[in-house]
């Protein structure tokens, strides 16, 4: 038996679990969008408790490839709470721009990370 992997494989993950990035792929319907140069931010919110929102602060890298490719470094507080949670990335172009990348369905709707909890004692 052999296991598949989606491409997006970002969610879920268990508490605490730092160590895999969150990568992005901003791509329009002709083509990728160019993000080099940019700021990215991420913002983390819980889907059952709105008012319970998470500053994102660790470190974005950009591919220096020029693909529409990034990814972010999970911090501890970031995946401390289990749950469901929206994640909420705005990329500002160079020229000043915002971009709010979806859930790649184009609901306009953000990405669900799914923050599993562990069991006592581990």
């Amino acid at each position: 038996m052999s296991l598949i992997i989606p491409k997006d494989d970002y969610s879920p993950i268990l508490q605490g679990d730092t160590g895999a990035p969150f990568s992005i792929e901003v791509i329009h319907v002709n083509g990728y969008e160019s993000i080099l140069g940019s700021d990215i931010s991420l913002k983390m919110q819980n889907v059952d408790d709105p008012d319970d929102i998470k500053e994102c602060t660790g470190p974005w890298t950009i591919d220096s490839h020029d693909n529409g490719k990034a990814s972010y470094e999970y911090q501890p507080a970031d995946v401390d709470t289990p749950g469901s949670w929206y994640m909420w990335v705005k990329i500002v172009l160079s020229n000043g721009k915002p971009l709010h990348p979806d859930d790649g369905t184009g609901s306009g709707k953000p990405k669900v990370l799914k923050i599993v909890p562990l069991q006592s004692g581990l």
